[in-house]
């Protein structure tokens, strides 16, 4: 039930995706056991303020509907030996999406684990984010995704949505680093940036998002925890 409704947002993500800022995402290669996912995007902003926005920031750009506890606030990134990017849940819940594996601020940063419907399928996972300083002053993103495992309908169905998804995450992550003020949310619950209602999001789905987030800079947009 979980990867049904997690493929059925993807729906609403691609169409989305589809009118908004390019970032060209594909799937570089999938089996039955695995996948690989590259997704590019030159963001405007030096590789520090990006890294910065990523880190510290994720609970304003990251989207609600993808989301656990249906609201993006609830999330973090501990950039640190030790670190987690997980999530708060309601009565002292949580979640742990990722484990932090390399930190080199300003120019990568690299998660363990499976995100998402992933997560509950056992499978490995490697997910590692590189920033390079572009020759117009711009940074060149590049995300990648390796994912190996088992899953009775082989992981290779599902290589697409996941691509779709990340997608749509480094999408917003442009756009907040780009204009914070849009791409964050103005009032509790409403987001600009094409998510749901914060709090709206089925506990359990393995979806992550954007809800209630605020509108500041990603230099002072820092998660607790």
């Amino acid at each position: 039930m979980i990867r049904e409704r997690w493929l059925l947002s993807v729906l609403v993500v691609a169409a989305v995706a589809a009118i908004e800022t390019p970032v060209e995402g594909k799937v570089v290669g999938a089996g039955a056991h695995g996948f690989q996912i590259e997704i590019k995007s030159e963001v405007e902003g030096s590789p520090q303020r990006v890294y910065d926005a990523i880190v510290k920031g994720v609970g304003r750009w990251w989207e609600s509907s993808h989301t656990y506890s249906g609201d993006s606030k609830n999330l973090y990134i501990e950039a640190k030996e030790k670190g987690w990017f997980g999530e708060r849940l309601p009565d002292g819940g949580f979640v742990r999406h990722l484990q932090v594996a390399f930190v080199q601020p300003g120019v990568a940063l690299r998660l363990l684990g499976g995100l998402g419907p992933l997560q509950q399928m056992g499978v490995d996972g490697a997910l590692t984010i590189k920033l390079k300083q572009s020759a117009e002053g711009r940074t060149e993103l590049t995300l990648l995704y390796n994912v190996s495992g088992f899953d009775p309908n082989g992981l290779d169905k599902i290589a697409g949505p996941v691509d779709r998804v990340l997608s749509e995450q480094v999408r917003r992550l442009k756009k907040y680093v780009e204009n914070p003020t849009k791409a964050g949310t103005t009032k509790a619950g409403t987001d600009k940036a094409g998510t749901t209602k914060a709090g709206t999001g089925k506990a359990g789905t393995g979806k992550a998002g954007t809800g209630k987030a605020g509108t500041g800079t990603p230099e002072d947009s820092g998660q607790d925890g």
